[in-house]
């Protein structure tokens, strides 16, 4: 099913062109030294394509087999998150750690435990307006529909529709 959406996109317009931009930006950043001036300025570019996206996503996320379904319109993906393979993402999706509620630094920012992650699965399915987060896993070949809240561990396979705790199959 992804090869064959995957397969649709003949070329890359309108906000593509700036997801794109953010994938090339993304793997130049991690061939470079910590503290040179282009990984700065990479993370400026960054900045400024996800501001062109209206979106979020962290820099150090490796985003090269997510395929934005709608342009990656409102797409937040926090700290802590791996994608295992191909996966396709709507619009208004939120990824990550579990931060409401937790502490937070001087700034007001959470603060995160950085030994946990949300790991995605291959060809995952992550419907619009879908909230994942915790320190969990997705199996392979998961689908969550639109309007998930997803915050338990997903098994392989599965649907997840409404709330973590209904699963279709």
């Amino acid at each position: 099913m992804i090869e064959w959406i995957l397969g649709k996109i003949k070329s890359i317009t309108g906000e593509y062109f700036w997801i794109y931009r953010l994938k090339g930006n993304q793997n130049r950043y991690r061939k470079l030294e910590v503290n040179s001036f282009e990984r700065k300025l990479r993370v400026l570019l960054h900045e400024y394509y996800c501001r062109k996206i209206n979106s979020y996503i962290r820099i150090d996320t490796d985003i090269s087999n997510v395929f934005f379904y709608h342009g990656a319109r409102n797409v937040f993906i926090r700290k802590n998150v791996i994608f295992k393979g191909k996966c396709i993402i709507f619009q208004n999706v939120t990824i990550g750690d579990k931060a409401v509620g937790g502490p937070v630094n001087d700034d007001g920012i959470p603060i995160s435990d950085p030994g946990k992650f949300t790991v995605i699965g291959e060809d995952v399915l992550i419907g619009a307006n879908s909230v994942i987060v915790g320190d969990i896993s997705i199996g392979a070949g998961a689908k969550i529909a639109a309007g998930a809240t997803v915050a338990k561990d997903i098994p392989a396979g599965a649907t997840v529709v409404c709330k973590s705790t209904v699963l279709l199959s």
